[in-house]
């Protein structure tokens, strides 16, 4: 009998429809692709067998069913690329030449690798995987608009710039381009000081950047210690609770409700609370209007913004499935606060963890009521806790899930 190579083993998976997240000559996807354009070969990238038979580019929005051509050669053009901003190029470009017209070149390796790590903050995005019909429309673009050579459009740019049609180069909206080009030349031109000033500094070895052995990074020591339980042992997790000396002391669940949290000495000003919303809290200030009011502890939503453990003004929804007498599933969404969030997810992670069940969804088993009979809410800090009222209730919710998780 014989026994499949891995190798083998991954490119059967593909073949078969089995594998998915990844592509490759022999998948469903390019063999109908072949017969539907009559294409006798296929000139494919790394990246298009990297990415899933499903991907979508995001600056054009075609799928790759959408996105193959064929070339001259008849052959099926399956391309993808990484698209950065050049941007990241003229830097290390200017810090070379700044270093070289010194009368006597004093930068070293630390410097150059200080000059690469300033290059993310340069640039105006991520590099990102596009299609090769989006990086060519990019070029274009930035030669109808007359940009600066260095300039380059970002996905969400050129998805504003592009007329896309399926299995086709794209046509770009030549006065778009012009248009994004002329709201991007003040921004442009302070980038390009920023980047001169930077590879002046890196060039005369007059930087801060202090290296430190990679081998003490905390990321590659937690990523050889996985590898090394992955190769060796096939554990994809620490077992800390064993290696840690006898494991962590055993958690008290009831602690929650006999601590003591200090009301807020601050408030927000109105410029924090708008630096929460624009900036450490977008997402979730989104989530909810601006006359919303907590359903449980019913503060505003400015009087719910509070410090966080990092000591920043922050703004957080819990917005989960939480007990409900009326559901037909006995539970519904709410969006409360984060600290009638927390207070939920205490009682039903007592509750749970006293009767020795295991399970992460505590909150799905308190209701809106059981947070309100157990707190004072207090603006802009924690809610004080009522423990007697906290008893009482934790011992009801704790009665409900031995019954239902018992039947």
């Amino acid at each position: 009998m014989t026994t499949m190579s891995p190798e083998d083993r991954l490119i059967e998976d593909i073949a078969t429809g089995k594998r998915k997240d990844l592509d490759g000559i022999m998948s469903p996807l390019t063999q109908r692709l072949l017969l539907k354009l009559g294409a006798t070969g296929v000139d494919m990238t790394e990246y298009w067998i990297r990415t899933p038979q499903h991907w979508t580019c995001p600056a054009c929005d075609r799928n790759k069913e959408q996105l193959v051509r064929k070339n001259s050669h008849n052959q099926l053009m399956c391309k993808l690329v990484s698209h950065h901003d050049h941007m990241q190029d003229l830097l290390l470009e200017r810090f070379r030449s700044t270093s070289a017209s010194l009368s006597k070149v004093v930068a070293d390796e630390v410097a150059e690798r200080f000059a690469r790590r300033a290059v993310s903050m340069v640039a105006s995005y991520d590099n990102t995987l596009i299609c090769q019909d989006c990086n060519a429309a990019d070029a274009s673009a930035k030669k109808a608009a007359g940009t600066h050579p260095k300039f380059s459009y970002s996905p969400s740019e050129i998805k504003r710039i592009v007329v896309s049609k399926s299995n086709s180069p794209h046509d770009i909206n030549a006065s778009i381009a012009c248009e994004i080009w002329e709201g991007n030349k003040d921004t442009f031109s302070l980038r390009l000081k920023i980047v001169d000033r930077i590879a002046e500094i890196a060039a005369t070895n007059s930087h801060w950047y202090q290296e430190v052995y990679f081998h003490y990074h905390p990321d590659t020591i937690y990523k050889k210690s996985l590898s090394t339980l992955q190769t060796y042992y096939n554990i994809s997790t620490l077992p800390y609770h064993r290696l840690g000396g006898g494991g962590k002391p055993a958690e008290d669940f009831s602690s929650w409700r006999t601590k003591t949290f200090v009301g807020a000495k601050e408030t927000p000003t109105a410029g924090d609370c708008s630096h929460v919303a624009k900036v450490t809290s977008s997402r979730d200030w989104k989530l909810v209007d601006d006359d919303w009011i907590c359903p449980v502890c019913k503060r505003s939503k400015v009087e719910t913004v509070r410090k966080n453990n990092k000591n920043e003004w922050s703004f957080t929804v819990a917005a989960k499935s939480y007990r409900s007498v009326t559901a037909l599933n006995k539970t519904e969404k709410f969006n409360i606060c984060n600290d009638c969030g927390m207070v939920a997810n205490f009682i039903g992670k007592e509750a749970i963890k006293s009767l020795g069940f295991q399970g992460d969804r505590y909150s799905m088993w308190v209701e809106l009521s059981d947070i309100s009979s157990v707190i004072r809410p207090r603006p802009h800090s924690r809610h004080e806790i009522l423990q007697d009222k906290a008893v009482s209730i934790v011992a009801r919710v704790t009665e409900t899930v031995g019954n239902e998780m018992c039947e």
